[in-house]
């Protein structure tokens, strides 16, 4: 294949999205998010606040007046504006919080999950999702507790019936993890800054995921230094608990009765509730989630996946997902009951089925791409066939690989294959 064809979607990048992208940090050096979307013909400007009318306006223009420029002629694509997540907690970060783009990953990754671990967890996130009712703020740790935090600020928002996520801010936040080298400030730092922050009188739930229960411990220890050394403590009562899946000796239920500077008496306990797999600890695909340690940065990590649910050995159902990190939650909030009732006629014709649906949607997604490109006057006739032509084959061979050929990839927990590109 020519090098036109290669790299059809670097040269889309050069002359058109990156000219965009220097017009429009001319108006507004803060915008970094600026992404083409060519199935949607459109080019996606995510702001890491919310801009005024007159200042969008100013981008918007840029952004057309540019490519026209480029073009000679007036622009095929639209300019929008993408409206910031919300989320029903606070992220304290010295970055601009959670990422919106998310990091996609090409190729379908298989799990093999075991139904009792996702009822296990589903009655963990239960009990969490009880606890932190009875809290005035809850708080937990990236990367391990989000999503837990996600579940239980989901249930929340409904339980409630709320009509803006941003209400639950003050009760809800996220660290990142005390272990994460960030500089200058470290998220231990972060912690002790906002425990200063606080008026007194509160009580407060923080929790952690993980197999030893280390980062559970590390909280307790960097809380029970704060309250024994602070002029007045911001809480009466501290609860840190631990949702594990190792069974370490260290894991040990503990209450103290601390007292602030003041003599305030202030409760500590810390205790471990035991699951069989804590199935999103350090797999981005499952947890929907990835880390930038270092810069204390949090985005969306999006993974196509054929998972396969085993009841004692026996293989109940297979699930095809286009986004594989909203699926742990919606089989623990919605699905338990339809995968215990879960009975295959055939199994492998069910597991060719979900993996064909991928791929045929993968393809027809590129395909569209390349259509939109060729038809806005981005790529030529000659570059547009012949790409045709390789993504025709790619996926053909995709398809014909998908039952031999699987690299196999270790998950913490469980092993998976990922259906090679």
């Amino acid at each position: 294949m020519k090098r036109e064809a290669k790299e059809w979607r670097q040269s889309i990048q050069r002359k058109i999205v990156e000219p965009v992208i220097a017009a429009v940090r001319e108006i507004a050096p803060q915008l970094r998010d600026i992404e083409l979307e060519l199935d949607k013909r459109t080019i996606f400007i995510s702001p890491p606040r919310k801009l005024a009318e007159a200042e969008w306006k100013l981008v918007r223009n840029a952004a057309e007046e540019r490519i026209e420029s480029t073009l000679g002629s007036v622009s095929p694509l639209k300019i929008r504006l993408r409206r910031p997540a919300v989320f029903g907690y606070t992220f304290h970060s010295p970055a601009a919080g959670v990422g919106q783009l998310p990091t996609t990953c090409e190729d379908i990754t298989e799990f093999t999950l075991d139904l009792k671990a996702i009822e296990s967890l589903a009655a963990a996130y239960k009990v969490l999702w009880e606890s932190s009712r009875e809290f005035d703020l809850v708080i937990t740790f990236a990367l391990g507790g989000l999503p837990a935090l996600n579940f239980v600020t989901w249930k929340d928002f409904n339980v409630q019936k709320l009509d803006d996520p941003t209400s639950l801010q003050g009760k809800y936040h996220l660290f990142p993890g005390l272990q994460w080298k960030m500089k200058p400030e470290s998220p231990k730092q972060l912690l002790r800054t906002w425990l200063q922050s606080l008026s007194g009188g509160r009580t407060a739930l923080f929790f952690d995921t993980g197999t030893e229960g280390n980062g559970v411990r590390e909280t307790f220890n960097v809380l029970r230094e704060h309250l024994e050394n602070c002029d007045r403590s911001p809480f009466t009562r501290v609860v840190v608990l631990g949702l594990v899946d190792g069974s370490s000796p260290e894991q040990q239920s503990t209450q103290l009765l601390l007292r602030d500077r003041t003599g305030s008496p202030v409760q500590l306990d810390i205790s471990y509730y035991r699951v069989e797999d804590v199935l999103t600890e350090d797999v981005a695909a499952l947890a929907g989630y990835e880390s930038l340690r270092t810069r204390g940065i949090v985005r969306p990590y999006s993974s196509s996946a054929v998972m396969h649910i085993l009841d004692s050995g026996r293989k109940i159902s297979t699930i095809a997902a286009s986004a594989s990190g909203v699926v742990i939650s919606l089989l623990i909030e919605r699905k338990l009951q339809e995968l215990r009732r879960g009975e295959m006629v055939d199994p492998e014709l069910h597991d060719e089925v979900a993996g064909s649906f991928l791929l045929s949607a993968a393809f027809d997604r590129e395909r569209s791409e390349l259509q939109n490109a060729y038809e806005m006057g981005f790529v030529s006739s000659e570059t547009h066939s012949e790409v045709m032509e390789f993504l025709t084959n790619k996926y053909r061979q995709r398809h014909k690989n998908q039952q031999g050929m699987r690299k196999k990839a270790s998950t913490r927990k469980a092993r998976s294959n990922r259906l090679r590109t």
